[in-house]
C-alpha cells in the first residue's frame, strides 16, 4: 500500500509506503531556475 498527499499548492508532496517510511518532497524548480538565471547574468556582466 502507498499514500500521496499534496500541500502548499503543489510545492510539497508527501509520500508513504508499505515500508512505513514517510518522505516529504519539496519542489525546488523555481529556486533552481532563479539561481541559473543569476549565474547567466553574472557571466554576461563580467
Amino acid at each position: 500500500a502507498w499514500a500521496l498527499a499534496v500541500r502548499d499548492e503543489g510545492a510539497e508532496i508527501i509520500t508513504g509506503g508499505g515500508d512505513s517510511l514517510i518522505s516529504v518532497w519539496h519542489d525546488c524548480t523555481a529556486t533552481d531556475e532563479a539561481a541559473e538565471q543569476e549565474a547567466k547574468q553574472q557571466t554576461i556582466l563580467q
